[in-house]
């Protein structure tokens, strides 16, 4: 009788187990349905968006999606953002401020996306291109603000590419924004022409090398580097078009810039550099705007050139120790005079003779260049060095340094803005 008692205790043991193991073999099952319920849903329009308890919003529907109420009280709980491949566009702040957004997929028929249809989605790190339709110039991506993007992936036939970590058209001409980690010394591709609004927004950038081929800087290009301390124009005598607030808050004690052309948008082009003590315009500059300089409470010098026929009355602001620079019998002087400011009069630097115009070294070797000024009682003697290719050679007030086997230019320029120039042909041997 307890044998048969025993036996029955163990096969019933045998069927709970069995149950058991089957009940926990559902809910195994059931796990993604309840991890992925539906939390809220809705219609604007053509479009019908889905959020699931993963925090993934889907949109799906025909024609472009519109600013949608709900994503601004979702704004925290949504991390994945999938379009639909029926979708066509996406209009302004249609997913505004969606500060836990991590990934964005593009659906195959997106065409159009506007420049802050992703405004302030500060932590995205990927990007997804699943078709080619898009015909934009891509600048919603800077409207991101993206410090923490890592990968952007899109079909060949997309006009885009990567190069040197930097996502950029496919000819080479735009920059849109840096992936991952920006480097302290950030030499911009040759060929660029154009850094889109808020490219390099970011920290990290300790000197920026700024090609021939630039035509055009953005908004905010470089706004908020608190670590940029040099900015070097690799070829000072291309006009270059500068847009507003686009040094905000750097660190550089001392900016010589290019001949611009300054439309009267340019209002705001550099506030905040509080180490800022010295800055020239390039000799061809014809316009200062308003509140082009402002709130650079440790600014002593402006040199402005003879080429400047137009001044705002608000051009410098909030910079008390400021002296303008100015060429005797100049409209700067005029303006000086007309305005109150403290001004001196400088004798520009003309030309500017190196003690070697082209040299071979070793790798590894270094030599010092010397450098002679005309005329020379020129009242800035200050030159700026930089090499065109940092990975052929390095140069530190003049101090040349072969770290790479190839060829470069070593570059000398005048700090007052007179676009004085001249180099050394570098070629360097194993």
């Amino acid at each position: 009788m307890d044998i048969i008692k025993m036996g029955a205790w163990t096969l019933m043991k045998k069927l709970l187990c069995g149950v058991l193991a089957l009940m926990l073999l559902m809910l195994g099952t059931c796990t993604p349905a309840l991890a992925e319920k539906l939390v809220d849903s809705g219609d604007v329009g053509t479009i019908h968006w889905e959020l699931d308890s993963k925090g993934k919003l889907t949109v799906t529907g025909t024609g472009s999606i519109p600013e949608i109420p709900q994503m601004l009280y979702y704004s925290k709980k949504i991390k994945t953002i999938e379009i639909g491949d029926e979708i066509t566009g996406i209009e302004y702040h249609a997913f505004y401020w969606l500060s836990k957004v991590t990934k964005v997929v593009i659906g195959e028929q997106v065409q159009h996306i506007d420049r802050c249809a992703f405004s302030t989605c500060q932590y995205v790190q990927t990007i997804i291109f699943k078709g080619a339709q898009v015909e934009d110039d891509f600048h919603f991506i800077n409207e991101m603000n993206l410090h923490n993007l890592k990968e952007v992936s899109f079909p060949d036939t997309l006009p885009l590419k990567i190069e040197d970590n930097i996502l950029m058209s496919k000819d080479g001409k735009t920059v849109y924004v840096p992936l991952g980690k920006t480097p302290t010394k950030l030499y911009i591709p040759d060929e660029v022409e154009n850094i889109g609004k808020n490219a390099f927004a970011v920290k990290g950038i300790q000197e920026l090398y700024i090609p021939a081929s630039i035509k055009s800087l953005e908004q905010n290009s470089f706004s908020n580097c608190k670590q940029l301390s040099s900015v070097y124009f690799l070829d000072i005598t291309s006009p270059v078009q500068i847009a507003p607030n686009l040094f905000d808050f750097c660190k550089f004690s001392s900016l010589t810039l290019p001949p611009c052309i300054t439309p009267d948008y340019m209002a705001y082009f550099m506030g905040g550099c509080l180490k800022l003590k010295y800055l020239a315009w390039g000799e061809g500059t014809e316009e200062i705007p308003s509140y082009a300089v402002t709130y650079c409470p440790n600014l002593e010098k402006i040199y402005l050139p003879e080429s400047v026929i137009k001044i705002s009355d608000t051009a410098f602001e909030y910079s008390p120790k400021l002296t303008l620079m100015v060429r005797e019998g100049s409209y700067a002087e005029t303006f000086a005079k007309e305005q109150g400011f403290k001004y001196a009069y400088f004798t520009p630097v003309s030309g500017i003779t190196l003690s070697e115009q082209a040299m071979t070294l070793k790798k590894g070797k270094s030599v010092a260049l010397t450098a002679e000024i005309a005329p020379a009682d020129a009242t800035e003697q200050t030159l700026i060095w930089c090499s065109s290719d940092p990975k052929v050679a390095t140069v530190t007030k003049g101090k040349v340094k072969a770290v790479g086997v190839g060829s470069c230019e070593i570059i000398c320029y005048a700090s007052d803005g007179s676009n004085a120039r001249t180099v050394c042909s570098l070629t360097v041997e194993k």
